[in-house]
């Protein structure tokens, strides 16, 4: 629906004396499409609007403002009137959101306003006599003649609500449509945004920047910056997932049925003849089944992963009886072994820049979606399942405490599809089965837009430390104190003393070269490494004290010897605890920032897969779900 604000002036007459059309009757539907007398279908559906009225020495005259799809010429149609101008416009106070569900715009919600204090709804407005919003009425799905309540929900698919509406020429008191359930059912289509941001950007062009898709909560659910998605690049860097959801790329885009067609067989209009084309989108999705084998030694890990690429594909490169095949199928079919190379124009190759070594699990399948009516009329889905082994450089700085970025790194390696094709991350998906790792965890991925035909898909990962923890600093600090019984023997007795440190020294030396052995030679000190010292020195500091009690008794007597090495047992102990509270502490902060922040990921939602979108993607269905 699209919401409109009405007010009417309390002086002046009716602009028009002649009989005004019958207001035409609310589609049952129930999605606001009506039906003309030459049986052509005109589908209805009210485009937030709100109305003002304005006073004039000759006539009385409603200001309609309009904040959705709902143009200028649509308006000019549905009121039967030519004479129709629009006014730029905007409300206070006030907030678009989308609601509910439309078959007018593929299945997709509309708009509505809620009320929100801190937000200005920008639109176009519109003058419109008492007869000419009769008819509108009609269209927003507002009963007309009896006893019908235009400012009542009941009964009514929108009802008026008071505002009020700010122009060049000042604020005017008015009324608005607002949509009698604000649920939401579905994210707008491609179609019915490029609508809206048409109208509204017709009229702000210098202030609209981006559509925020809200829902009546308002919770945002996505965004829209009016470029056309199949050409739209993005600007290079590290970007963060647009939403999260459960559906699949494949349940989102079979959701959205942008190909979705009536099951009639038609002979396509012959090709055009072919010319240079614009550089396009491919959409590329990455399910990922299984993440192990983090090998720092090696610099490598293991994934097992289906690609998923989605473009535009020329009608004039698929045969005839496939593109009919797809519109009797509803607007898509899946491609039978082989059909694939009756396609006459080259699928775009994308590739592991990092992979060590692959294995192709799955053959690439096809899914060819198509119809005449929509643009573009054809694309083509790819999707194929790979084992690969990753080529990946390992940060160990903070080892235990470390984070990783598994980096998965997509590339147009081929010129011809770099001159073709630009490289889009719509989303990565996990499986369940792969968030259950017994040395990581998993967190939210990052996207690296590096080039518009390179892309790193950044798959994060934090080390559970508690195995070197327990296994190595308990043990490491048990020994370092334990050293401390070397205070216990006679001050003369130097050989038992020296034993006890230095047996405790090679142990904690064996410790360290076992440890050794399962990270690369790096040229800098990790957190256990630094640790290991710690305990290293700490021994030493206790060899060395042990050894002080014996020189001073020797000297000054046996009494202030014994004196000596009491105060030198408390000596070895603050050095001991003092550096190991410190490096506690600082390894804590390590931990609590190694994720940079990035929520850790869990499978909380219902289904077998968490799904994260980076890029809308046109033909599926965008937002949460």
């Amino acid at each position: 629906m699209k919401a409109f604000a009405r007010r009417t002036s309390d002086s002046g007459s009716e602009r028009s004396s002649s009989k005004p059309p019958a207001p035409p009757a609310p589609s049952p539907a129930g999605n606001g499409e009506q039906q003309s007398g030459d049986g052509y279908q005109m589908k209805i559906k009210s485009d937030y609007f709100t109305s003002s009225s304005s006073s004039s020495s000759s006539s009385s005259n409603t200001l309609v403002f309009g904040f959705g799809s709902n143009s200028i010429e649509q308006v000019r149609e549905r009121c039967n009137s030519q004479r129709l101008q629009a006014i730029p416009a905007s409300i206070k106070g006030w907030t678009r959101i989308f609601a509910g569900s439309s078959n007018r715009w593929e299945g997709g919600g509309v708009a509505s306003i809620v009320k929100d204090e801190k937000s200005t709804v920008l639109g176009t407005a519109v003058r419109l006599n008492k007869a000419e919003l009769r008819l509108l009425d009609a269209c927003e799905g507002i009963a007309v003649g009896g006893d019908a309540n235009p400012y009542s929900s009941k009964g009514n698919r929108y009802y008026r609500v008071k505002l009020t509406i700010s122009t060049a020429q000042g604020e005017e008191e008015g009324e608005a449509y607002v949509r009698t359930s604000s649920e939401w059912e579905n994210p707008p289509s491609q179609r019915y945004l490029e609508a809206c941001w048409r109208n509204i950007a017709g009229s702000h062009r210098d202030k609209t920047s981006t559509l925020s898709i809200l829902d009546s909560s308002l919770k945002r659910r996505g965004s829209f910056d009016g470029t056309d998605p199949w050409k739209k690049a993005r600007q290079s860097g590290i970007h963060s997932p647009l939403y999260k959801s459960a559906s699949t790329i494949i349940e989102r885009l079979n959701k959205h049925k942008f190909f979705a067609s009536a099951t009639t067989t038609v002979n396509p209009a012959a090709a055009p003849a072919k010319a240079k084309r614009e550089q396009i989108n491919v959409f590329v999705g990455l399910a990922v089944y299984e993440l192990s084998h983090l090998n720092a030694v090696e610099s490598s890990f293991f994934a097992k992963i289906r690609l998923h690429r989605f473009f535009q594909y020329p009608t004039s490169a698929v045969p005839k009886d496939l593109l009919n095949r797809a519109i009797a199928d509803g607007g898509m079919t899946v491609l039978k072994h082989g059909e694939d190379e009756r396609l006459t124009e080259e699928v775009p190759l994308i590739e592991f820049y990092n992979e060590v070594a692959k294995e192709c699990l799955d053959p690439p399948a096809f899914r060819l979606y198509h119809n005449p009516a929509k643009s573009p009329p054809t694309a083509i889905m790819v999707n194929d399942l790979h084992a690969v082994t990753f080529r990946e450089h390992f940060e160990l700085e903070d080892f235990p405490f470390d984070s990783q970025q598994c980096q998965v790194d997509l590339r147009f390696l081929q010129y011809k599809f770099r001159d073709m094709y630009r490289l889009k991350v719509h989303a990565v998906q996990y499986q369940k089965g792969s968030l259950s790792m017994n040395e990581w965890t998993m967190h939210e991925p990052r996207v690296d837009i590096r080039s518009p035909d390179v892309s790193v898909i950044q798959l994060l990962v934090k080390r559970r430390p508690k195995f070197y923890i327990i296994n190595i600093g308990v043990m490491l600090s048990a020994l370092s104190l334990l050293s401390s019984t070397a205070f216990a023997c006679d001050v003369e007795a130097v050989g038992e003393r020296m034993g006890i440190t230095l047996t405790l020294l090679l142990t904690a030396v064996a410790y360290k070269i076992v440890l050794g052995d399962g990270l690369p030679k790096v040229p800098y000190l990790t957190q256990i490494d630094i640790f290991m010292f710690l305990c290293v020195g700490s021994l030493f500091i206790c060899s060395v004290t042990a050894l002080i009690p014996n020189l001073i008794g020797a000297r000054w007597g046996e009494e202030i010897g014994e004196v000596c090495n009491f105060w030198m047992l408390i000596a070895f102990v603050a050095s001991l605890l003092v550096p190991l509270l410190a490096w506690i502490r600082g390894s804590y902060n390590v931990f609590k920032r190694g994720n940079g922040g990035v929520p850790m990921l869990v499978h909380d939602v219902k289904g077998n897969f968490t799904y994260f979108a980076f890029e809308d993607c046109p033909c599926m269905a965008n937002g949460v779900m």
